[in-house]
């Protein structure tokens, strides 16, 4: 892993930890799932992917990509902002387009 890459996991994982809190306090005022709230940072993330074209619609869908990835390789819940932050990443970094699920 690049030192570029390392330090933008580090940074979708702060992101993700702190939507993920504010998801949580407003759970249940909202009708909706995770990858969906987390469009409200969209301009963050397209930041820190380095990707200004980025849709809500191909964020949801890399979230909820990360989410059945970890699931089918059956890692820890506790684990889940880091696995998805290095799934992001990861992505991000291969140059691959975001396609919507």
């Amino acid at each position: 892993m690049t030192k570029t890459t390392a330090h933008a996991q580090t940074q979708i994982q702060v992101l993700l930890e702190e939507t993920r809190d504010a998801f949580h306090n407003y759970y249940g005022g909202v009708n909706t799932d995770f990858a969906d709230f987390a469009t409200i940072a969209l301009a963050d993330f397209r930041k820190i992917l380095g990707n200004p074209d980025l849709t809500d619609r191909e964020l949801k869908a890399l979230i909820r990509r990360a989410g059945k990835r970890r699931r089918s390789k059956e890692i820890s819940r506790d684990c889940w902002a880091s696995y998805t932050a290095s799934y992001m990443a990861k992505r991000a970094n291969s140059n691959k387009q975001f396609q919507t699920a």
